[in-house]
């Protein structure tokens, strides 16, 4: 899909950004300037400027700007920050560990690893622990890992439903969902001498995981402003993969010293996770996508309003305006 205007000024391509905005105008039919560029201002603050006059200018979700005089002074009182200043350049990988950024990024690294290793390593070692234990053949381990997927399913509707609700928001579902996960693991080693019992348990494992993991992707989403959101995911999915793969060796080896081990080992990933989310400060359910790198850290501070509901009840984006 198409770059925004807002990510093109962001990565400081103007020549594209100017084209995109001329095209609107004409698919618009709205009338613009005989010759215009776009102001040098990393906080969006686009400028119409004709050979003798300064029109005021657009800001990044459209409406009236202040006039030129104005505008300095809006631009004087919301520089950015030196993060915020680096969006042009192409480290991100050091951006998504700048300041701001930085625990976010090791927060959703490690839920991805754990979504990984245990939504992908109970569908790798499952079927392998009914043969082995439970001498079932592998047509009858299929069909149970078949149930499993549409017990799966179910759930995430579920999930999805859970992290619309202001009670709970993504980060409480996603606490439930790996409480969830832990008791189901726990419960496969307390439920092993019973067939039924330890593939009931089997499948709530999976299917409670399967919930955190798809809302994440919601989540990483939109922690991660415009000009990191691609870099963040990326990130996020690449710890999550290396998880999955790392998953059937640690599995396997622990499968052979005792099947216990290997629900203990899903248990201890589950918990992990869960402690790490409820201790994780930022909730994204309410709030504006942040725009800026320094606004990541006003997602979910009660003590600051993020301009919701305020006035006419309609939301402003987060970098809109200048924070105490």
């Amino acid at each position: 899909c198409p770059e925004s205007p807002h990510f093109l000024l962001v990565k400081r391509r103007k020549d594209e950004l100017v084209d995109y905005l001329k095209r609107i105008h004409d698919k618009n039919q709205t009338p613009r300037l005989p010759e215009f560029e776009v102001a040098d201002d990393l906080r969006g603050n686009l400028t119409y400027r004709s050979s003798n006059t300064t029109r005021s200018g657009v800001g990044k979700h459209g409406g009236s700007r202040p006039g030129s005089e104005d505008l300095a002074k809006t631009r004087k009182s919301e520089s950015p920050g030196k993060e915020d200043q680096a969006g042009d350049q192409d480290d991100n990988l050091g951006l998504l560990f700048s300041e701001h950024a930085r625990w976010s990024t090791l927060y959703l690294a490690l839920a991805a690893s754990v979504g990984g290793f245990v939504y992908n390593g109970q569908i790798f070692i499952y079927p392998g622990i009914l043969e082995k234990s439970y001498d079932l053949q592998l047509k009858d381990t299929y069909s149970v890992v078949l149930f499993n997927s549409l017990a799966e399913l179910g759930f995430i509707f579920v999930a999805l439903w859970m992290m619309d609700l202001p009670s709970l928001g993504r980060k409480h579902s996603m606490s439930l969902g790996y409480a969830a996960a832990f008791g189901s693991s726990i419960l496969a080693v307390s439920l092993a001498g019973w067939l039924t019992g330890f593939q009931t348990a089997n499948s709530l494992l999976r299917a409670t995981i399967a919930g955190p993991y798809t809302i994440i992707q919601v989540f990483a989403g939109e922690l991660y402003p415009t000009s990191l959101r691609a870099s963040g995911l990326a990130a996020m999915s690449l710890f999550a993969r290396i998880a999955a793969m790392l998953g059937p060796f640690i599995l396997t080896s622990a499968l052979q010293s005792s099947q216990s081990l290997v629900y203990y080992e899903f248990a201890l990933a589950a918990g992990v996770a869960g402690v790490a989310t409820v201790v994780y400060p930022r909730e994204t359910l309410g709030h504006p996508l942040p725009l800026r790198i320094s606004d990541m850290s006003l997602l979910g501070d009660s003590g600051r309003s993020l301009g919701l509901n305020q006035g006419n009840g309609k939301s402003r984006s987060l970098g809109s305006q200048a924070w105490p």
